[in-house]
């Protein structure tokens, strides 16, 4: 606005970059420490947990269609066994969609690093390579478009809620943040 105010979600990640870069520079020159770097940049290394569910048995959830989550039923039968979801293979219909979106994320320049099942039935995780926070956030997000695109295609759905089933782990965004220099200096 005229005042100065942001309206949107990303000014704010941006103005603090700008801060990181600023106030870094001036504290690398008062501590005379590579005091040749000309910028100092915020990096984000994010991992999307999520899970992938057929997706006509998730239209036929009233709950699931509203809520992002269970709401009714009971718990799952059997406690989770990390060894046999964490270790096992990626079932075949879901290793064909994150290797798809594995290729369609490198088409638009932002390679994918890490893809595998996480601790409950159905939970998985994928990540990119880290760059700049502010590239990085908007990768999230185009990452979210892309693979529920790319699961309707195949007859699947994707839930991104934290907590969707009762009595099973939830689904987390991990942030691997660091700062570091134009002249590749890491201060993590």
């Amino acid at each position: 606005t005229h005042y100065g105010k942001c309206i949107d979600d990303k000014t704010p990640l941006l103005r603090a970059a700008d801060a990181v870069h600023r106030e870094g520079l001036r504290m690398l020159k008062a501590m005379k420490v590579a005091t040749d770097a000309k910028a100092i940049y915020s990096y984000l290394g994010w991992e999307q947990e999520f899970f992938v569910v057929p997706a006509d048995k998730y239209k036929a959830r009233p709950d699931l269609l509203n809520c992002g989550r269970t709401l009714i039923g009971v718990l799952p039968g059997r406690n989770q066994q990390a060894d046999l979801n964490y270790f096992g293979p990626i079932p075949v219909r879901v290793e064909k969609l994150l290797s798809t979106v594995h290729t369609e994320m490198m088409k638009v320049g932002c390679p994918m690093a890490v893809r595998h099942n996480e601790v409950a039935p159905g939970q998985h995780e994928m990540s990119p390579i880290f760059c700049v926070s502010n590239a990085s956030a908007d990768n999230n997000v185009l990452f979210m478009e892309i693979i529920n695109r790319e699961a309707s295609k195949m007859g699947l759905q994707v839930l991104f809620h934290e907590k969707p089933f009762k009595g099973i782990n939830g689904s987390g965004k991990h942030a691997n943040w660091s700062v570091g220099t134009d002249t590749g200096i890491n201060f993590f």
